[in-house]
C-alpha cells in the first residue's frame, strides 16, 4: 500500500476552528491518491519531498501488487499543516537536548553475552526513509524492539501464543517517521530488532515488547532484563489484553525484577500531558477487532474493563516499565493506511499522540 492518505494532529490542542481546517485538510488529502509525496520538517512546518527526492525511495510496483504494505500517510504539497509551534515548545526542545545525552551517554553496565538474535529479514522497500548527519549516527533515537520466545496455543496460564514480531515491521517503521516528521528529534529510520540478551541491548535506553499474551523469557533473558532496568533502561509492553494475560506478563515481570510491584498510572500521570494533553487514557483495538464493531479485543474475561495503564518505578521512583494493558497502540501506528476512519478515530487520535508522550517522557524523567 502506498504511504497512506491523513494528517496528523500537533502536541498542542488548537482551537476548533483550526480542527476545523485540519479536518477540511485531511478529506482533501485522502482525496489526492494520484500524487502521494512524504512530508517533511521545513522551517518548522510540515513540508513535502517529491517521490523523486534520494530521501524517499519508491515502493517496488511487483511487491505492492503481491503484498501491499501499511506504510505511512501520504501528503500533496497543497496540504502543508501548520507550524509545528505550541506552548509546549520549549519543554519539547529541552526534551530533545535531554534525550540526546541520554540516548549518547545513559548510564548502562556492560551487558551480558547469551542467546544470539535470529532476526526476520526486514524489507522497508515500501516505506518513506531519510539520512542523519553522520557525525551524529550514534546519538539519534532508535525505536528496539524486542525478539522472544513464546508460548504456542494458549498457554500454560491462558494467554495467546502471539509472537514477537506482532505488528513488525510496519509498527516500528510507520511510528519512527512520525517521531521524525512531527518532532526535530532526530531519528533511525530501520528501528531495531534484538534480544534481552544481545551485547548491543544496552545502547538502547527504550525497547519496546508486543504480542505478549504468550511470553516466555529463559533465565538468562530474565536475568539481562533485571540487569538492563536497574541500570536505566526503560521497557514498553504493549498489546495484551484481560486477565490472563496480564498474569502471563506480570508472572515474567516478577521473574527479573520481583521488588517492583505494578502501580496503576491515573490520568494525571505527566505521561499523559508531556506532549499531548490527552483528556483520557487511550484505548486502540486491532483494526480487525474494530471492523467486526468492538472497542477493545476481547481475549476473555477482564478485557472489557476499560484501559489498563501500568507502571514499575524503581527504588528512585524512576519509570522503569510501562504496561500498555488492555491496549494495542501498535496496531494504530501498523495500520494507519488501510482505513480512513480508523485512522481518524485510533491512529492519529490515540497511538502517535500516546506514542510520541512516552518517548518524550522516558527522554526527560
Amino acid at each position: 500500500m502506498r504511504i497512506s492518505e491523513a494528517g496528523l494532529t500537533e502536541p498542542a490542542i488548537r482551537a476548533e476552528k483550526a480542527e476545523d481546517a485540519k479536518r477540511t485538510s485531511r478529506e482533501a488529502i485522502w482525496r489526492s491518491q494520484s500524487n502521494p509525496v512524504v512530508p517533511t520538517i521545513e522551517n518548522g512546518r510540515l513540508g513535502s519531498y517529491q517521490r523523486s527526492s534520494p530521501a524517499y525511495r519508491s515502493p517496488s510496483p511487483q511487491r505492492s501488487q503481491r503484498n501491499p504494505r501499511r506504510a505511512a500517510i501520504v501528503y500533496t504539497p497543497n496540504e502543508i499543516g501548520p507550524p509545528l509551534i505550541s506552548p509546549k515548545q520549549g519543554l519539547i526542545r529541552k526534551a530533545i537536548a535531554i534525550g540526546m545525552l541520554l540516548i549518547s551517554t545513559v548510564a548502562l553496565a556492560q551487558s551480558p553475552r547469551g542467546r544470539g538474535g535470529d532476526r526476520t529479514p526486514m524489507d522497508r522497500s515500501d516505506f518513506p526513509t531519510w539520512e542523519n548527519d553522520k557525525e551524529f549516527i550514534d546519538d539519534v533515537f532508535t525505536f528496539a524492539r524486542i525478539q522472544f520466545d513464546s508460548i504456542g496455543g494458549y498457554g500454560r496460564r491462558g494467554g495467546r501464543g502471539n509472537r514477537w514480531q506482532n505488528d513488525y515491521p510496519d509498527s516500528d517503521l510507520n511510528f519512527s517517521f512520525r517521531l521524525q516528521q512531527l518532532t526535530s528529534l532526530k531519528v533511525e529510520p530501520d528501528g531495531k530488532v534484538l534480544r534481552l540478551t544481545d551485547p548491543d541491548l544496552y545502547r538502547y535506553p527504550f525497547i519496546y515488547m508486543n504480542g505478549v499474551g504468550g511470553l516466555h523469557l529463559h533465565p538468562d533473558e530474565t536475568k539481562a532484563l533485571r540487569d538492563y532496568l536497574h541500570n536505566g533502561g526503560f521497557l514498553i509492553i504493549d498489546d495484551f489484553w484481560g486477565d490472563r494475560e496480564l498474569a502471563v506478563v506480570s508472572e515474567q515481570l516478577a521473574l527479573a525484577v520481583p521488588e517492583w510491584t505494578p502501580q496503576p498510572l491515573p490520568l494525571s500521570h505527566p505521561i499523559f500531558h508531556v506532549v499531548y494533553d490527552l483528556k483520557e487514557k487511550p484505548q486502540v483495538p486491532g483494526i480487525r477487532h474494530w471492523r467486526s464493531g468492538h472497542t477493545f479485543e476481547d481475549h476473555g474475561p477482564g478485557s472489557d474493563i476499560g484501559p489498563n495503564f501500568q507502571g514499575l518505578f524503581d527504588s528512585d521512583g524512576r519509570l522503569a516499565v510501562l504496561l500498555c494493558h488492555n491496549n494495542d497502540l501498535g496496531d494504530g501506528w501498523e495500520r494507519e493506511g488501510e482505513d480512513k476512519e480508523y485512522f481518524n478515530n485510533y491512529s492519529e487520535k490515540w497511538s502517535y499522540p500516546m506514542g510520541i508522550n512516552i518517548v518524550f517522557y522516558v527522554m526527560t524523567h
